[in-house]
């Protein structure tokens, strides 16, 4: 539930409370506590009634099987993906630019296949965890080459493994799209160009 709807909903229920207060006090002429007793428990019984239920989609949470997990996931999957849109104007190469247009672009079709699919979000945890999680902090790795003027050997190899990562993204919306399960293809290529990187990431 976003912050909007969340205060709207506790000032909607803040509200009745105090008019029904009112009502019970000024209008019946109930005893203050009493009165104050019942709005409270109405206040209660409205927040948790007034309160939307997490969605996915249109999917509730609590319909999916792990669902608060794949939630959660969703959560931080759009988190890298902002992260990467953020520092997109900051990369000076072209290569690199391209190549993490292309991760924004299909990483947004994967997030919006599985936000109108959320039943198939188990499938694709791995893609949030691993392929955009590195994808992001790839990027600000090599932003922060970039700045410090190391943009020799070590810059290039983050630009391979983000050119393997582009095609990583592209493999795995395919195989979303087709049905079948999302899962970590041995990209021996990311790998390597990763750990070489200096320092950690």
């Amino acid at each position: 539930m976003n912050k909007a709807k969340e205060f709207l909903t506790y000032a909607l229920s803040v509200i009745i409370s105090i008019a029904f207060f009112f009502f019970l006090f000024r209008g019946l002429s109930l005893e203050g506590w009493i009165s104050g007793l019942l709005a409270a428990a109405l206040y209660i019984g409205l927040t948790f009634l007034l309160k939307p239920s997490p969605r996915i989609g249109r999917v509730k949470v609590e319909a999916l099987k792990g669902g608060e997990n794949s939630l959660v996931l969703m959560e931080e999957a759009k988190a890298d993906l902002k992260s990467l849109k953020k520092n997109l104007p900051a990369i000076e190469s072209e290569k690199a630019h391209k190549n993490v247009e292309g991760l924004i672009l299909t990483g947004g079709e994967i997030l919006d296949y599985l936000k109108a699919h959320p039943e198939k979000i188990s499938d694709a945890h791995r893609f949030a965890d691993y392929y955009l999680d590195m994808a992001e902090k790839l990027v600000r790795k090599y932003i922060d080459l970039q700045h410090s003027g190391q943009a020799g050997r070590v810059a290039a190899q983050t630009e391979d493994a983000l050119a393997a990562l582009d095609t990583a993204f592209d493999k795995q919306l395919k195989r979303l799209t087709a049905g079948e399960l999302m899962e970590i293809e041995t990209d021996i290529k990311v790998l390597q160009e990763t750990m070489k990187m200096e320092g950690d990431l």
